[in-house]
């Protein structure tokens, strides 16, 4: 299953913000063994290169342990960065935003069951 998150934040710079989203790849891809990129912009026609989207990353997860994995990754990200929103799109267009206020919260389960909807994790190891 494919999944992008985005994150977005109305205090941090772009630079910062392309920061804090290569070291969220590097945590799920080094750490937690999630196959994890950053997203690339679309470009106009006779521009050399991709251009990275900034605060995107698109991953592939292919068992519960990498959803579980993601969650918790994004989840410590955003406690330390207050600002942060993280927004994981799934491949049918459905969206879950997570935040420092609602990790603990209805939408965190959310995002657990919408996985779940997937097959990618159970929620009742949550």
């Amino acid at each position: 299953m494919l999944l992008d998150i985005e994150l977005n934040s109305t205090e941090l710079s772009n630079d910062k913000l392309h920061s804090v989203t290569q070291r969220l790849r590097r945590a799920l891809d080094e750490e937690r063994g999630v196959s994890a990129d950053l997203k690339r912009a679309a470009t106009g026609e006779g521009d050399k290169g991709a251009a990275v989207a900034i605060g995107a990353i698109v991953m592939e997860v292919l068992k519960a342990s990498g959803t579980a994995a993601i969650i918790e990754v994004l989840g410590n990200f955003l406690t330390r960065e207050k600002s942060l929103k993280g927004t994981i799109t799934f491949p049918d267009g459905r969206k879950v935003e997570l935040t420092t206020t609602n990790l603990e919260t209805d939408e965190f389960h959310r995002a657990l069951n919408l996985m779940a909807a997937d097959g990618a994790v159970d929620p009742s190891q949550s």
